[in-house]
This record gives C-alpha cells, sequence and structure tokens, in this order.
C-alpha cells in the first residue's frame, strides 16, 4: 500500500512590538509551513528552537514592516519556541510555543 505524503501543517504568526500571535500552538511532526507576517514598526524575523536539543531547526530573513514571507520546517515530535532574533525582542516577549505530536494514522477502515 502506498501512502501519500501529508501537505505542510499551516500556521500564521502575526510580529508585533513586542508580540508573536500564532494561529495555533499544537499539531503533527512533519513538515510545517509558517506564514509570518510582520505588523508591526520594526524590523522582525523568526526563529525556530527545538527545546529539548537547544537545536535551531529553521529561521528566516529579517522582515521590513508590512513585509510577509513563508518557510517550511521539519518539526518531529517535542516542545519548540518560534521567537524573533531581533536586538532584544525575544527577551520584550516576541515568542511563541508549540507542542508537535506523532500524528495518529488510521492502520484499518473506519
Amino acid at each position: 500500500m502506498v501512502t501519500a505524503a501529508l501537505p505542510p501543517a499551516p500556521i500564521l504568526i502575526h510580529a508585533d512590538e513586542f508580540t508573536f500571535n500564532g494561529s495555533r500552538n499544537f499539531g503533527p511532526s512533519g513538515l510545517w509551513r509558517i506564514n509570518f507576517n510582520n505588523i508591526g514598526e520594526d524590523q522582525h524575523d523568526i526563529w525556530v528552537l527545538r527545546r529539548s536539543t537547544k537545536r535551531i531547526v529553521g529561521h528566516s530573513k529579517i522582515y521590513l514592516p508590512g513585509e510577509h514571507g513563508t518557510i517550511t520546517v521539519r518539526l518531529r515530535p517535542g516542545t519548540y519556541t518560534l521567537y524573533c532574533a531581533v536586538a532584544n525582542h525575544r527577551a520584550l516577549g516576541m515568542r511563541w510555543h508549540m507542542k508537535v505530536v506523532k500524528p495518529k494514522i488510521r492502520r484499518t477502515a473506519p
């Protein structure tokens, strides 16, 4: 049996001074499409940190006010922090926490 690949899980992050507001904080492991929207007055970016290993698994460019973009990352089960690495923005509250779990796959017909 051939299993089709799942599409990337989407999340939308709005960046403003000095907060991240995400559309979800829980989802399946695998590819994630992070849509980033800088609605603030300062430059912002997004970095994805796997908390258990302190490893950066992806990051974006710096977005100017009004800019938006997308990054795609592969996330394994665990907890992650998405944050802005510009100046001291992370310390000021520009972060979002997410939990990623192994997806439940049905092995039998309903």
